[in-house]
């Protein structure tokens, strides 16, 4: 189930990648800018990953389920700067840090 849970994650993930390709377009209309298949794919994968999460959710120990959710904003964190180039910026490294070590001390303790 935790492979699931990571599966999951991953595909939150590339659903925001779709969603922010989406945005850095431009559009003619507001239907063109919220029906296309950039954003209609990022919702169907979120919705996608809602249902699986779901059954995770029912299988998994408290202390596993709070621990893959932070995962996610490490995995969207890093294909920003794979795939957009996004810049790699110490606020974000310290950040990204504080939610690695908060995983930590919650396990440890």
């Amino acid at each position: 189930m935790m492979l699931l849970a990571f599966f999951c994650q991953c595909l939150a993930c590339a659903s925001q990648m779709l969603l922010k390709l989406s945005a850095r377009r431009k559009y003619a209309s507001k239907w063109k800018e919220y029906l296309n298949p950039f954003v209609m794919g990022g919702y169907a994968l979120l919705g996608i990953c809602l249902l699986l999460m779901l059954v995770c959710y029912r299988y998994l120990g408290y202390m596993q389920t709070v621990t893959i959710e932070p995962v996610g904003y490490v995995l969207v964190f890093l294909a920003g700067i794979v795939f957009f180039r996004e810049r790699f910026t110490g606020k974000r490294f310290l950040g990204m840090l504080l939610i690695l070590c908060g995983i930590l001390l919650f396990h440890l303790g």
